[in-house]
């Protein structure tokens, strides 16, 4: 056990033990009490804890024996209490000033002319910055404002930067996005706290809805989070669910359903991915939305397509089809959509994962897949992983030329995006590159792929 990490009482723990795997881990998901456990292991008492987070000592213990802490300003505390880097924890904002230190001013202070030019000199002619410089320039976090009456152009100015942080996952991956998006939910938080008619707050709720959807989405899709990135995800779309519930919206909560139905088939849990997206299914029939039911059973197809069963996956497709048919008004909040050229582009994901173990499916998915290249509304992460998907096609199909191709033009998009999903189609594109280790050029593929991987 470490017990010279802390000094004096009220002395915050050596940013080194932050770094160790699994005080990140548990960061990434938000595990206060395994923080707590872990802290624990390094010397530190559950009142000591208590000290530094303004917190009592039946509070620590009670979220060491395991209660969640799910209150944004409550992370925020423990967060700067201990010293915590708030980007590790996906929280808004820096940590501050350093260990010991404090702002120069407020956020919107003027700094010192002469001291601040002088800074500015310093650090075009390369010379060093000391920590006392720097506290000079830090700018203590702050909320973003909100007005005590919340009205629908407060609403509706939420949904369109929402809506903007979708588009934008879509180009770049859930990595790019992510704290756009958890900073977002902290400034919803604060507008469902504020005075407001019951309209605008269901309004309010599904906008939190949608958020929260994004959040568990990116933090899922974020590579950067390893094998934290299931467990966050699942966290936030279970609260998009129950945020759907508030505003008593049936489509949102078979969203919220769906995306978590699509982690546990990721995860390989195809058990729970069927339980769950049959729950979604009853949903999306209760807010009698065609669109999102038929979203829902084509992920039911790709969870049969993994598990290999060729029938039940083309059944399910063919019921999503059908439901397509019967879409109502009730349709899925932009940029999300469920349309036939949607369906038509799963059809080949779903013929790519029978592919995988029948290479007769490779012919018919790189039909499908080949025309869904040439939507102009795929944005550049969904154009990679097609690309790599219709790569790993065209190798099991005996066509390594125009396989190879098709994965540099994943490689060359993956570049610029931060994404596991992608991350995990190039890996099995690499696999399937592998069989053909006298094609110099397929393994060269191989290599770019798992240098770009690994960087």
């Amino acid at each position: 056990m470490n017990t010279t990490t802390w000094g004096d009482a009220q002395d915050q723990p050596d940013a080194a033990i932050w770094d160790t795997p699994p005080m990140r881990d548990a960061l990434a998901i938000r595990d206060i009490g395994a923080v707590f456990r872990l802290l624990r292991r390094h010397g530190v008492s559950q009142r000591r804890i208590g000290a530094l987070t303004g917190q009592a000592q039946a509070e620590v213990s009670t979220i060491v024996r395991g209660r969640q802490v799910m209150a944004y300003d409550v992370l925020v505390r423990i967060a700067d209490g201990l010293g915590i880097p708030r980007e590790r924890m996906g929280l808004a904002g820096a940590t501050g000033v350093e260990s010991g230190g404090s702002a120069a001013g407020e956020a919107g202070d003027m700094p010192d002319r002469r001291t601040f030019i002088g800074l500015l000199a310093q650090a075009a002619v390369g010379a060093g910055i000391s920590p006392a410089d720097l506290g000079i320039l830090t700018t203590p976090s702050s909320a973003i404002p909100v007005r005590s009456r919340i009205g629908r152009t407060d609403v509706d100015q939420l949904r369109e930067m929402t809506f903007l942080l979708w588009t934008q996952e879509k180009r770049l991956g859930g990595g790019a996005v992510r704290g756009a998006a958890i900073a977002q939910l902290g400034h919803a938080r604060d507008m469902l706290k504020a005075t407001h008619t019951d309209d605008i707050a269901r309004e309010l709720h599904g906008v939190h809805s949608d958020l929260l959807l994004l959040a568990g989405w990116t933090s899922h899709d974020s590579a950067n989070l390893g094998t934290a990135n299931t467990g966050a995800g699942l966290r936030y779309l279970g609260q998009a669910l129950v945020a759907a519930r508030e505003a008593d919206d049936d489509l949102r909560s078979a969203l919220a359903l769906e995306r978590i139905g699509r982690i546990y088939l990721r995860a390989g849990q195809f058990d729970d991915a069927r339980q769950v997206l049959s729950l979604g299914v009853i949903a999306a029939d209760r807010a009698r939305s065609g669109e999102a039911a038929g979203c829902l059973y084509s992920t039911q197809a790709r969870v049969h397509a993994a598990m290999g069963d060729a029938a039940r996956a083309h059944d399910s497709m063919e019921r999503s089809r059908l439901a397509l048919v019967t879409t109502s008004d009730n349709r899925i909040p932009a940029p999300n959509s469920f349309t036939i050229e949607s369906w038509n582009g799963l059809a080949g994901k779903v013929d790519f994962a029978l592919s995988d173990k029948n290479k007769a499916y490779a012919a018919s998915a790189i039909d499908a897949l080949t025309t869904f290249t040439t939507f102009e509304w795929v944005k550049n992460k969904g154009k990679a992983i097609v690309f790599a998907e219709l790569a790993t096609c065209h190798l099991r199909n005996g066509d390594p030329t125009t396989g190879i191709h098709y994965g540099h033009q994943a490689a060359d998009l993956a570049a610029s995006i931060s994404s596991d999903g992608l991350q995990r189609r190039l890996g099995t594109l690499a696999h399937a590159a592998k069989y053909h280790p006298r094609n110099a050029d397929a393994t060269d593929l191989v290599h770019r792929i798992t240098a770009g991987t690994a960087s």
